[in-house]
């Protein structure tokens, strides 16, 4: 506040003052000794600066101490609040069960190879050559080449067996279509023994022969997808298991069969001829496996 209001104030307060200790003492009050022309100027000051401090006296407010009436509005607050968007719910994929394994069955076991012959050391099977049939090596697989009709020649390995799986590749060289060639199981001699053989004019058969004398368990001719070619190989797989005779050509079941005549003996190759001699078949990578 300025200098001149501050003294207008002094003076209006310093008036006021003396009206109200008048009134309280409740006495008349005695006749002013201020001259009339003086009191006049007094009042006229007086009513001015109260005009003026009205006018620019500012709005004025409760006392702190002043407790206010509660209001029944709510008040919006000064300060805007922050609206926080409600975020949208992504619903949220259960895991999905795990499905309990479907029990394995169990993978057939490997076969163990008990012997394995890639004829490269030219040891351990027959070697003879007469005017009815030829045993031996020749260039690095063995060779069965018979001579005559009617005959079956085989070349066995003297160790025996019970239950054995046999596999061997095989390849007509020479000679008629309706030889035949394979494995030879639980042979016990020259009239004794099981076979298992193929034909490359797609027959094939399971026979004994027993005490000399040749019986035919099982035959049937095959589909020529079956049988490879002429002149192709052909791996011919025989399982003597039991009772059970099983014969397999390029990894199909071809033949079964079940006979009790023999339980053990020893195993090899075989070829043979029919209607027309002059058969010569090439074996290589003989294989004796555990069933």
């Amino acid at each position: 506040m300025n200098r001149k209001w501050y003294h207008h104030l002094n003076l209006a307060t310093g008036l006021i003052m003396a009206g109200s200790l008048v009134g309280c003492l409740g006495g008349t009050a005695p006749p002013p000794t201020t001259p009339p022309a003086m009191q006049a100027a007094y009042t006229a000051a007086a009513e001015t600066i109260i005009a003026e401090l009205t006018r620019h006296a500012p709005t004025s407010t409760l006392p702190s101490s002043a407790t206010p009436l509660p209001s029944t509005e709510t008040s919006m607050p000064a300060t805007p609040v922050a609206i926080t968007e409600t975020p949208t719910l992504t619903p949220t994929l259960q895991p999905t069960a795990t499905l309990e394994p479907s029990p394995t069955i169990p993978a057939t076991p490997t076969s163990v190879a008990l012997f394995q012959d890639d004829f490269s050391s030219k040891a351990g099977w027959v070697v003879e050559k007469n005017d009815r049939w030829e045993l031996g090596f020749t260039d690095g697989v063995y060779r069965i080449h018979v001579k005559i009709i009617q005959a079956p020649i085989w070349s066995a390995r003297s160790l025996k067996y019970e239950d054995v799986r046999l596999e061997v590749e095989a390849t007509k060289s020479a000679g008629p279509a309706d030889g035949y060639y394979g494995l030879v199981c639980r042979h016990l001699d020259g009239g004794n023994y099981y076979a298992l053989v193929v034909s490359p004019n797609g027959d094939a058969g399971i026979f004994k022969k027993q005490d000399g004398q040749r019986t035919v368990l099982q035959e049937g001719a095959l589909p020529s997808s079956v049988i490879l070619p002429v002149n192709a190989t052909n791996r011919v797989r025989a399982d003597c298991v039991g009772n059970i005779l099983t014969l397999y050509v390029n990894g199909q079941k071809l033949l079964e069969v079940q006979d009790t005549a023999f339980s053990a003996g020893g195993v090899g190759l075989i070829a043979g001829t029919r209607a027309e001699k002059g058969l010569e078949v090439l074996f290589d990578n003989f294989l004796i496996l555990e069933p």
